[in-house]
């Protein structure tokens, strides 16, 4: 068996990152491309409730299933969606925030 990629994510929601010569893309369960990345990004995870986390730079933010960046790359720290809120930390503090920012908890602090 030849392995192609350097590096893969996990499937989420019938998606997996696969990095190859340094360029992210999305593909689905038979190997298609789904999601060119217009970006390069050090790191990507996997989807879940629509979006992705992705690091440049050390930094973290999320893009959608069209490749935006839905959340700018703006975190210290992401983790997974938990009761739709996301655990972030910016500038040494933590917060919540939603998928689509309505819910800012960092402000608060």
């Amino acid at each position: 068996m030849n392995l192609y990629y350097d590096f893969i994510s996990n499937f989420g929601e019938g998606l997996c990152g696969v990095k190859k010569d340094e360029k992210w893309v999305f593909i689905d369960k038979t190997g298609k491309v789904v999601i060119p990345i217009n970006s390069t990004y050090d790191t990507v995870g996997s989807f879940d409730q629509g979006l992705c986390s992705v690091e440049k730079d050390e930094k973290w933010g999320f893009i959608d299933k069209t490749g935006q960046e839905v959340i700018p790359l703006i975190y210290d720290e992401v983790e997974s969606f938990n009761e739709g809120l996301i655990h972030v930390v910016k500038d040494g503090k933590s917060g919540f925030i939603d998928k689509i920012r309505t819910r800012d908890c960092l402000s608060h602090l």
